[in-house]
C-alpha cells in the first residue's frame, strides 16, 4: 500500500525486475528469466505476466523487456530496438512497430517505451542521455510522429520516463534526481516546455492514476504480511559449484524458518533443462531432505543427487539447477525460497 505495508508477496523462482501493475489492478507485468528466446528453448530474460494473486499467465518468446500498460489490456515492451503492442491477456497477438527517426541520433538503441492511457502520444528512453517524445497516429500498424527530445547534459544518465495520467506532462529521472515537464499539447516540436527537477536525489519515477493518500506508516513488524501466511524463510546457497564435486560431495545450503512448521529442502532442474539431460521429462527433483518437520530456526545441509542423476550428470559440461527450500504450516498455502546454482563440469 502507499503506506508500506505489504499485501502479498509473490515468489517468482526465477527472479523478477521492473513490475508493472496494470491499471484496473487485475495483473501484474515484470521482466523474468524464461526459455524464452527462440525455438532452441535457450534462457533469456523475457516478460512474463500473472494475474494479481501471483498465478502465472504466461510470457513472450524472443526476449522483451520493460513492459508498461497502455490501458488496461494491452502492454508496451522493448526488444533490442522496435516496440512490439501486445493485444489482451493472450501473447498470441504481438505486434512489432519500426521506431520513427529521431534527429540527430545514428539509429539509436531505444528502451523503456511508455504510452499514455489513451495512447495518443509516447516516450522512450533513446540510448541513456535522451527522452523522445511523439505523438500517436491510431492504435497499431500506424506509427507515431517525433515531436521533440530533451537531451540530459553530458555524462548524466536518464532513466524511466513515465507519463502523468491525463497525459500532459512526464517525468523522467536521471543522477541528480527526478524531472518533470509538461508538454502540453504535444505541438510545435514542444516549444517552451521546460523540464524542472522536482525530487532530488530521487530516482526511477513511475506516475500513477490514484491520490496520494498513504495514512500511517505501519508499526514494524505489524500489519498484514506475505498472503501465504505467517511463516518466512530465508536461505542461502552458492552461485557456481563444479559438477564433479557436486556428484561427490553434495552442495551445502543454510536455510532457516521464522516458525515451526513441515518443510523440505530440494535440489531442482528446470524442465527444459531435465529434457537436455534426459533425467526427466519435468520439473525433476535430483536431491532433496524430508518433508519432515522442522523447528524455528536455522540449519545447515548438505543436498547429494541421487546416483542415477548423478550419471547422467557425470558427462555434461553445465547444469542449472535451483535450491528450493519450502515450509507449510497447518493448512496455510506453503511458502517456497528458491536460489539459482550454476555447476560447470
Amino acid at each position: 500500500r502507499q503506506n508500506g505495508a505489504v499485501v502479498r508477496t509473490i515468489d517468482t523462482l526465477l527472479g523478477s525486475a521492473n513490475p508493472a501493475i496494470s491499471p484496473d489492478g487485475t495483473q501484474i507485468a515484470h521482466e523474468a528469466i524464461r526459455t524464452a528466446c527462440d525455438s532452441s528453448s535457450a534462457t533469456c530474460l523475457t516478460t512474463l505476466l500473472r494475474g494479481i494473486d501471483g498465478t502465472e499467465r504466461g510470457f513472450l518468446v524472443g526476449g522483451f523487456t520493460q513492459p508498461s500498460w497502455v490501458g488496461g489490456a494491452r502492454l508496451l515492451t522493448t526488444a533490442g530496438g522496435p516496440w512490439t503492442y501486445v493485444i489482451g491477456s493472450s501473447f498470441n497477438n504481438v505486434k512489432q512497430w519500426t521506431f520513427p527517426t529521431i534527429p540527430d541520433t545514428f539509429i539509436p538503441t531505444i528502451s523503456d517505451a511508455e504510452a499514455t492511457p489513451s495512447s495518443d502520444r509516447f516516450a522512450v528512453l533513446a540510448e541513456t542521455d535522451r527522452v523522445a517524445l511523439f505523438s500517436g497516429n491510431g492504435l497499431f500498424p500506424a506509427n507515431p510522429t517525433f515531436q521533440c527530445q530533451f537531451v540530459a547534459p553530458a555524462g548524466v544518465v536518464m532513466d524511466s520516463p513515465s507519463w502523468s495520467p491525463e497525459g500532459t506532462s512526464l517525468a523522467w529521472g536521471q543522477s541528480d534526481g527526478i524531472w518533470t515537464v509538461n508538454v502540453g499539447a504535444l505541438s510545435g516540436g514542444c516549444a517552451g516546455a521546460t523540464p524542472t527537477r522536482v525530487l532530488p536525489g530521487a530516482s526511477e519515477p513511475d506516475w500513477g492514476p490514484a491520490n496520494v493518500n498513504p495514512g500511517a506508516r505501519p508499526t514494524p513488524g505489524a500489519g498484514p504480511g506475505p498472503a501465504t501466511g505467517s511463516l518466512t524463510i530465508q536461505l542461502s546457497a552458492p552461485r557456481f559449484g563444479n559438477i564433479s564435486v557436486l556428484n561427490k560431495k553434495g552442495v551445502k545450503v543454510s536455510t532457516s524458518f521464522s516458525a515451526a512448521c513441515r518443510g523440505a529442502l530440494l535440489l531442482v532442474v528446470r524442465k527444459a533443462e531435465a529434457k537436455r539431460l534426459q533425467i526427466g521429462t519435468t520439473d525433476t527433483i535430483i536431491a532433496k531432505i524430508g518433508p519432515g518437520s522442522l523447528d524455528a530456526g536455522a540449519f545447515t545441509a548438505t543436498l547429494r543427487p541421487k546416483a542415477r542423476y548423478a550419471r547422467a550428470l557425470k558427462g555434461a559440461t553445465r547444469v542449472t539447477t535451483f535450491v528450493v527450500s519450502t515450509g507449510v504450516i497447518g493448512n496455510e498455502a506453503p511458502v517456497v525460497t528458491a536460489r539459482k546454482v550454476v555447476f560447470t563440469g
